[in-house]
Order: structure tokens, then C-alpha cells, then sequence
């Protein structure tokens, strides 16, 4: 595709190829255009590996999902977008509850932006999957959030929440507060 013309090598060092991009995107001066091209070339991977029916190993995964779930809120919107377009895609490459997993152990990031999005990816997840977070810390973080001021962190945690229904244990729920109670239950 665009990036990538020899896809089978690119493959064969994958790990590599990931090592590379999240530091790269750990590095405060990269350039947009040297960002962008990073994405796409994990994007053309990812397509890739998704047509040979491969996965990510997990050692892979807890290289690179991390580091992008870190900066899906960057704030250059392109970035953002392409950002959340490959994130978008993850749950074909690795297991989806393991993406899950990884998404809602990033939710407690110092950007909200990215917490948000984070959110709204796991809602996509399990709109296509029905994977969700559903470990009790995992859904104590979710509560906490639905009463958080900024509010596509809010409206993300109340919508995954409602997804998850009874699979919200009652003694979390009556923890609550009593305003967060209302929006999770109607």
C-alpha cells in the first residue's frame, strides 16, 4: 500500500518496527508529517497482518497499544484521527479483550483527551465484540469517571457502563454517588 512496499519483511521484523515508533512518538520534537508517516506505516502493517490472519504477539501488543493509547488525544486533530483509525483497528491484530484490557489500564491518563477517546474506542470494542473491561477495578475506574467534569471522559464511562448493565456488581454501584447512580441506571 502507501507506506509499505514489501510488507512480508516488515512483518518479520514487526517487533522492531514497533520499538521504533513508540519511541519515536515518545519524542517531544518529532516532527507531524515523521509522526503521521509512523502511523501509516503501522497502519499498512496492521492491514497487513489482518489479510494473513495474523496477530500481534504479546509482546508486541504491550510495546505499542500502550504508547498509542497514551496519545490518542494528541492535539494536532490529524494525528488524533489517524491515532484513533488505527486504534480502531487493534481488536483485529491482538484479542479484543486484551485490547480491552490494555485501553482501560490507560484511562487514568493526565490527558483527558486521550481518556475520552479511550473511552469511546472501548465502546466501539464492544459494539463489535462485546469485550469489554469488566474486572472489578476496571469498573470501580468506570464509576469514578462518570463523575468526572470533563464530559466526553463522562458521557464515555456512562455509555460503557449502561453497555455493561448487570455486569456492574451492585455493591459498586450503591458506592456511587447517588449522581452517578442516575445516569448509569435510568
Amino acid at each position: 500500500q502507501g507506506v509499505v512496499e514489501d510488507a512480508e519483511a516488515v512483518v518479520e521484523a514487526s517487533g522492531l518496527v514497533y520499538r521504533w515508533a513508540t519511541g519515536l512518538m515518545s519524542m517531544a520534537t518529532v516532527r507531524p508529517q515523521v509522526y503521521k508517516a509512523a502511523l501509516e506505516l503501522l497502519m499498512d502493517l496492521w492491514l497487513h497482518m489482518q489479510n494473513q490472519e495474523t496477530q500481534m504477539t504479546d509482546k508486541e501488543a504491550h510495546v505499542v497499544l500502550p504508547a498509542l493509547a497514551e496519545r490518542v488525544g494528541h492535539r494536532v486533530p490529524a494525528l488524533r484521527e489517524a491515532t484513533q483509525e488505527l486504534l480502531q483497528r487493534a481488536h483485529r491484530v491482538y484479542p479484543a479483550a486484551a485490547v480491552a484490557t490494555i485501553f482501560s489500564q490507560r484511562l487514568r491518563s493526565k490527558n483527558r483527551r486521550s481518556a475520552g477517546d479511550l473511552l469511546h474506542l472501548l465502546c466501539a470494542i464492544e459494539t463489535s465484540t462485546g469485550a469489554t473491561p469488566r474486572g472489578r477495578r476496571d469498573i470501580g475506574l468506570l464509576l469514578q469517571l462518570a463523575a468526572e467534569k470533563e464530559a466526553a471522559v463522562r458521557e464515555g464511562a456512562v455509555r460503557l457502563l449502561r453497555a455493561l448493565g448487570t455486569a456492574v456488581p451492585e455493591d459498586a454501584l450503591r458506592a456511587a454517588p447517588a449522581a452517578v447512580r442516575e445516569l448509569v441506571v435510568p
